[in-house]
């Protein structure tokens, strides 16, 4: 349904945790890379949702070295981003077990 593609493609509902943003800045190859990146982490439910939000510290202690690794060679392409989403996910998923369902990226800037 439409409405479902909306949520989506923008991050709405009781069971979408944003996080905030966060700011890349690194030198590759003598050059300085700088990015930003907005992600939000898709709950299993609105109680997943609450129990990870006191976890945002742990939450981007793991998304945090995966972006700087997606922007390790410039501005990430589109590999970089589905290999950080995969990794992220996976991850998350390890740690907080069935509370994540998917990371979604809302903006890389």
């Amino acid at each position: 349904a439409a409405s479902d593609v909306y949520k989506r493609q923008f991050m709405v509902g009781r069971d979408v945790l944003p996080l905030p943003l966060f700011y890349i800045s690194l030198y590759v190859n003598g050059r300085l890379v700088e990015g930003k990146l907005r992600v939000a982490v898709q709950t299993s439910s609105p109680a997943a949702r609450r129990s990870l939000n006191v976890e945002k510290n742990a939450l981007r202690g793991i998304i945090y070295p995966l972006a700087i690794r997606m922007w390790e060679n410039g501005r990430p392409s589109t590999e970089d981003i589905r290999d950080f989403k995969a990794e992220a996910t996976s991850q998350l998923k390890t740690r907080f077990d069935d509370l994540v369902k998917e990371v979604f990226i809302e903006s890389i800037l």
